[in-house]
């Protein structure tokens, strides 16, 4: 184990530094792991489970090579209003810091890029089919050199930051981003084709994604990936696959700035599970998937959507995160602060004053807004609608 301590931001107090931990592996042919939590800097649970992810390590030492953040992002944990943290966009921009990180496959055809990659096509077709692990170091040498020349330049830091951790993700095989929703149930988001490898995180819910890039670190990493696998597989379909053997995700720990020992022990587990399935640590976990019972629901990406509030109040949510609701289906209230539409309306004052939220059509709850008082266009709910699920009898291993 080494700790590190990486310069990212000169500050009128001193230096800013990107604090990470290395794990040698103990199998060089063993998949290696990148771990980071706290990018929006108030992310407690995320936090704490890299905290017990290292310390597990320390004592339980891995098949491949893992490196964890536990504090990707120490500008927005550092950014206090009062008692609230500042934490999901930057001050400087207003900028969200989860959509910054740098599309590789766009960067490695332009002008400024390194001159070996600007032709993607040409370059894949002069690798040696027969050595598959060559062809992967040169893809990972390609874009940490593409990330270097990016990082020459000056730029806003919410763009520097995002670039310096994708450079210390790039390397690893897995990719692990932790983050924690407003109010939520656990969930992940996963490329769509790694959807069976997401089950053995062992979560209720599931966001399929699609080969697309939006700025996220599961979708920088996973993305040129998916398009280097597809151009290998193209040239020459006998040697490869079109689905990546790279896997990335983004893991919703629940709610953001709350912790407890049960949830904390349960997502301990399912990494555990996870890294376990994938061969990077050997010590098995029981029960991921669970018992063949389980069943994951997920939708596509699309079918991921916030409900929105249709006008200024105060809210006041009636169901819980998790629940299946139906379309029409009251959500929640919201009470407008306005005396005089209480005294104009047809009805009794306080009917008058209030609307209810419904929802849109059949759906599960996932994430609940924490605030209290919403603007018009503001989410209230992040909901799950066309539902599929994927079983235990659906996963091969």
């Amino acid at each position: 184990m080494k700790a590190h301590s990486k310069p990212i931001r000169s500050l009128i107090s001193g230096q800013l530094c990107i604090e990470y931990i290395d794990f040698k592996g103990r199998d060089p042919k063993a998949p290696s792991v990148y771990i980071q939590a706290g990018i929006h800097g108030d992310e407690l649970q995320g936090f704490i489970v890299a905290q017990h992810l290292i310390d597990y390590f320390s004592s339980h030492p891995p098949l491949g090579d893992i490196r964890i953040v536990p504090l990707a992002n120490a500008m927005a944990s550092n950014a206090k209003t009062g008692e609230y943290t500042y934490g999901r966009f930057c001050t400087d921009t207003g900028e969200n810091w989860n959509r910054h990180y740098l599309d590789l496959v766009s960067y490695l055809k332009e002008e400024t890029a390194p001159s070996p990659f600007l032709d993607f096509e040409s370059w894949v077709s002069t690798f040696d089919v027969e050595n598959p692990h060559v062809i992967d170091a040169k893809f990972k040498e390609a874009m940490k050199q593409a990330l270097d020349k990016y990082l020459e330049k000056p730029m806003a830091y919410h763009k520097k930051l995002c670039a310096q951790l994708q450079r210390l993700s790039i390397g690893y095989d897995t990719v692990l981003d932790l983050h924690c929703d407003s109010g939520s149930v656990p969930y992940v988001y996963t490329p769509s084709y790694a959807l069976e490898s997401a089950a053995y995180f062992g979560f209720e819910f599931c966001v399929s994604i699609p080969k697309k890039f939006g700025g996220a670190l599961d979708e920088a990493a996973f993305y040129p990936w998916w398009c280097f696998q597809e151009q290998l597989h193209q040239n020459s379909p006998k040697h490869f696959s079109k689905q990546p053997k790279f896997e990335s995700f983004t893991l919703e720990l629940g709610d953001m700035q709350s912790c407890n020992l049960k949830d904390l022990d349960m997502h301990l587990q399912a990494i555990l599970s996870y890294l376990y399935y994938r061969g990077s640590c050997e010590e098995k976990v029981q029960n991921r998937p669970p018992s063949p019972e389980w069943e994951q629901v997920y939708c596509e990406y699309e079918d991921f959507v916030n409900v929105w509030a249709t006008e200024g109040g105060f809210f006041h949510s009636q169901v819980q995160v998790g629940q299946k609701v139906n379309k029409g289906d009251v959500l929640g209230v919201l009470y407008r602060s306005s005396v005089s539409l209480g005294l104009e309306g047809p009805q009794s004052y306080l009917q008058n004053i209030t609307k209810p939220i419904v929802a849109p059509e059949n759906a599960y709850i996932v994430a609940i807004t924490s605030a209290g008082s919403v603007h018009e266009g503001m989410d209230l709910f992040r909901i799950l609608r066309s539902p599929k699920s994927i079983t235990r009898s659906d996963i091969k291993k």
